[in-house]
């Protein structure tokens, strides 16, 4: 019996369509060997395995149908190793399969891992597949830069010599146009590096999630992120999510961000004013919710906020509240089944 890689789609460049039509045929595939014998196994690393009978080997082992082996390997590419040589060193017929599941290249065993084309096409399609090219092309800067600049999960697949190269790094940082290097997949030491950690949260924020507790509370730094993504404030220090200018910052990026601010200036007006401005949402993030002169500011800024308050029912039946949001949007009151509105105040604003 044998065991077969189950594939994982999650974070490669696969479009919705590829992975419907590629588990669609996995499926099939699947009821076809199950209904001559394979038997799915449950296996503590890899989770649910399929185990094909000798049988079903000699079946593709003995078969000169080129469409026949084609559909069999896409759908099960491991089977890959047991089709003829003739096929296996074809490049036209592998390069034609491997378009339609790059997951081929895996079990090739080798087989055209240092042709550059086929290569870059499955690295740039899913980046786990970078491991299994040759030593000489995962050490050749310009191609490995080329692969790396589309998705930077790349760079951990790449020569020790290219991973542990500053210049290279900071240069795959700078110039990628795809998904950029996640800063947990550079060399621990560069995690500590404050040019390169700069360089990888200006382009992700989230990656200031990686770097070492002192950037996190390094100012320059954690500025960067928050402009890149205000939502990275909650991978900030303590100390920087209570600064104050660092939390404005960060909320004219995301408003969202307040809910990572302190408890101090989650409850300062101005900073949730503007968050809300951003984000009406974000009232809920603020025990402010509940304090009327505050709440009448806020529906002058973004009336909107009546649609997310929550657990403060006096906040709909407020007459200066309903007044209030009149002036900005009489369509929040007129739609909206939570406001208590008296008769007069109904005929004051034309609802009746």
């Amino acid at each position: 019996m044998f065991n077969f890689f189950k594939k994982s789609f999650e974070g490669k460049k696969y479009s919705s369509e590829e992975i419907a039509s590629l588990e669609k045929s996995r499926t099939i595939s699947d009821a076809e060997l199950l209904k001559k014998g394979a038997e799915y196994k449950i296996d503590k690393k890899d989770g649910k395995i399929l185990e094909v009978t000798p049988e079903q080997i000699e079946e593709i082992r003995n078969t000169e149908d080129e469409d026949f082996i084609s559909k069999k390997i896409i759908k099960h590419p491991d089977f890959f190793k047991w089709i003829p040589s003739k096929f296996q060193n074809d490049r036209d017929f592998v390069f034609d399969a491997i378009k339609k599941n790059p997951m081929i290249f895996k079990a090739m065993g080798g087989k055209f891992d240092n042709d550059e084309e086929i290569v870059s096409f499955v690295s740039k399609k899913d980046p786990f597949l970078f491991q299994f090219a040759s030593p000489k092309l995962r050490g050749d800067k310009k191609f490995a830069l080329d692969i790396i600049k589309e998705n930077g999960c790349a760079l951990q697949y790449a020569s020790s010599d290219i991973q542990n190269d500053k210049n290279f790094v900071l240069m795959a940082i700078k110039d990628y146009k795809g998904e950029s290097i996640p800063l947990d997949r550079v060399v621990e030491k560069f995690r500590d590096d404050k040019e390169v950690v700069l360089g990888a949260v200006k382009n992700t924020g989230s990656n200031l999630q990686y770097a070492s507790e002192k950037f996190r509370d390094d100012r320059d730094i954690v500025i960067e992120a928050i402009k890149n993504d205000g939502a990275s404030l909650q991978y900030a220090s303590e100390k920087l999510r209570d600064d104050r200018d660092i939390v404005i910052e960060a909320i004219k990026n995301d408003g969202v961000s307040l809910r990572y601010a302190s408890e101090k200036l989650r409850a300062d007006r101005d900073i949730v004013l503007g968050a809300i401005k951003n984000n009406p949402e974000v009232i809920m993030d603020s025990q402010l919710y509940r304090d009327k002169e505050f709440l009448l500011s806020a529906v002058e800024v973004s009336p909107t906020i009546a649609l997310f308050i929550r657990d403060n029912p006096d906040f709909y039946r407020d007459k200066d509240i309903i007044l209030k949001i009149a002036q900005k949007d009489k369509l929040i009151l007129k739609y909206s089944k939570k406001f208590k509105i008296d008769s007069e105040t109904k005929k004051a604003l034309g609802f009746e």
